[in-house]
């Protein structure tokens, strides 16, 4: 994660309104192989400007998979409450994560990239048990073959 910062292994704090930035590099398998890769593809959400069209280009899927802190369950979407503000401000149906960028198309450089996000919802709006989102795990996908980021 290349920003907000974690100071001694401590959670990050998070706000509605603070992104979240992960850095990702990908290598290949053997120095001197190219990568098959242009891209990464991120999911429309509200504040993904606009959708672009691959065309020829191979991308890999972006996708985030949030869980709890105390109960370990997958979170993927918001409270009630959280729904129906978000509702209101987007024609695009709200996600507990909100990808910042200017298409739904990441370019990789020389392997890496950075994908900005931030949550539309807070972990205690669901219920005292999950005061913090624990873990994040990414996974980059393309066909039926995954690439897990932990």
């Amino acid at each position: 994660m290349l920003s907000p910062a974690s100071t001694n292994g401590t959670p990050v704090e998070h706000r509605r309104e603070k992104r979240i930035v992960l850095e990702i590099e990908i290598r290949p398998r053997s120095i001197g192989m190219e990568l098959p890769w242009t891209c990464i593809q991120i999911s429309p959400t509200k504040s993904v400007q606009r959708s672009t069209v691959l065309g020829n280009k191979e991308a890999l899927n972006f996708k985030l998979e949030v869980h709890g802190a105390t109960s370990g369950r997958i979170r993927d979407a918001l409270c009630k409450r959280c729904i129906e503000k978000e509702s209101r401000n987007s024609l695009i149906l709200p996600t507990l994560v909100d990808f910042t960028s200017k298409t739904n198309v990441v370019e990789l450089k020389g392997g890496r990239t950075e994908v900005a996000f931030r949550f539309l919802c807070l972990s205690t709006h669901h219920g005292l048990a999950n005061s913090e989102y624990r873990s994040l795990f990414v996974y980059l996908v393309q066909g039926d073959d995954a690439y897990v980021m932990a």
